[in-house]
């Protein structure tokens, strides 16, 4: 099965009621409120997923959001949109800025690739935009890491009006997830996945944290996103271990 298809797999897997995939995060039972496209599917625990319309992939800078899906969690609402070209859209990304500022969280791995470019579309948005990169794998979701992410936002004199946008995989993410519900006691916070297994998993659902030597995900908050936003092209430069761990996440999910 090609890359691009898997494109439209994890939109498929993400559509599946969120209870179904997070038991750990709710209860009860899942009612379809709708059975024809666009559908819906609602929680008991006031959780709920609507999904429209399928995925396609294209090979044009043109941004476009093909898909969309509405999380309706308790703490906040927010969508998944999906689509081709979206780290290119200023208008977009700029719209999930309240303020002036926004700072960009990446690895050594992911920013090369698409760092300047989401800068770039925040800078024609009209926002001040800074970034921090960090070392690339799970064994740097440390302490360490999340201080630079702090340090980052303090150098940049971020206000509660501020946004993190969290471009990378699951560690960033989750790193980057802490980071905005601790400072100045939470700040606005954008998930940008670039992994097949962050689209499906990590990038939803609210789980942030780092590893502490005695345990892996010990310290950490659930902090829901303002928004993620899948640009479906990343997902053609994944190697085959990152691409085989989220196929993997998929096929979990039926």
């Amino acid at each position: 099965i090609s890359k691009e298809a898997m494109a439209d797999l994890a939109f498929q897997a993400l559509s599946q009621p969120f209870a179904l995939r997070h038991p750990l995060q709710t209860s009860g039972f899942v009612t379809p409120i709708s059975s024809n496209r666009p559908f819906t599917f609602s929680l008991s625990t006031s959780t709920s997923y609507r999904c429209t319309s399928k995925l396609q992939m294209t090979t044009t800078h043109k941004p476009e959001v093909r898909d969309k899906l509405m999380v309706d969690a308790s703490s906040r609402k927010y969508p998944i949109l999906f689509g081709a070209n979206l780290l290119y859209d200023s208008e977009l990304l700029g719209s999930l800025v309240r303020g002036h500022k926004a700072i960009i969280v990446t690895n050594t791995t992911v920013g090369p690739l698409y760092l300047e470019r989401v800068k770039e579309s925040l800078k024609k948005a009209g926002k001040q935009v800074y970034s921090v990169v960090l070392p690339d794998g799970e064994q740097y979701k440390t302490i360490e890491s999340l201080s630079q992410v702090w340090n980052g936002c303090m150098e940049a004199q971020l206000d509660r009006k501020s946004c993190l946008l969290a471009l990378g995989g699951g560690v960033v993410g989750d790193i980057s997830g802490f980071a905005a519900s601790s400072f100045v006691r939470g700040i606005d916070f954008v998930q940008l996945p670039t992994t097949l297994l962050a689209v499906v998993d990590s990038a939803v659902g609210g789980k942030t944290g780092i590893n502490h030597p005695q345990g892996k995900n010990m310290i950490g908050a659930f902090y829901q996103p303002t928004s993620v936003i899948v640009d479906t092209e990343t997902l053609k430069t994944l190697d085959d271990r990152q691409y085989a761990a989220g196929v993997a996440e998929i096929v979990k999910y039926g």
